[in-house]
């Protein structure tokens, strides 16, 4: 069974979820993904449960889009992401070893989003 999912918007959870209980071959994004940090990280949970395609749109990327959503969001998305993964790392072996490799990448995301909300805030100068 092939999927195709159109307009994604940055929110993957349901498909996520879907995709570990149907296992479908291949998903295919049809555009304006949104993504809030690359695809591959977002989706790594499914990544070796079945191929991702996608087709641009006009938010369409696999990276994270610059100033179409708000810092306070990708930051929240970071966190998520590294939350879930730290979830499912400790639920099972497999996703430990996952977990192992994609750690660092992670904790990079939260803190570099982390910073920028900061220079946002203008917490950066003690002034």
């Amino acid at each position: 069974m092939i999927w195709f999912l159109g307009d994604a918007h940055g929110r993957f959870d349901h498909v996520i979820r879907l995709v570990k209980l149907h296992r479908p071959e291949p998903v295919v994004f049809l555009g304006d993904l949104e993504c809030s940090l690359p695809l591959n990280m977002i989706l790594r949970p499914i990544l070796e449960l079945t191929e991702v395609w996608y087709i641009h749109g006009n938010h369409g990327s696999d990276r994270p889009a610059r100033g179409n959503s708000s810092v306070k969001k990708r930051f929240d998305a970071a966190c998520k992401v590294l939350n879930e993964s730290q979830r499912e790392a400790s639920e099972h072996g497999r996703g430990l070893l996952e977990w192992r490799n994609t750690k660092r990448h992670l904790h990079h995301a939260v803190a570099h989003w982390k910073d920028q909300m900061q220079l946002k805030l203008g917490l950066d100068n003690p002034n």
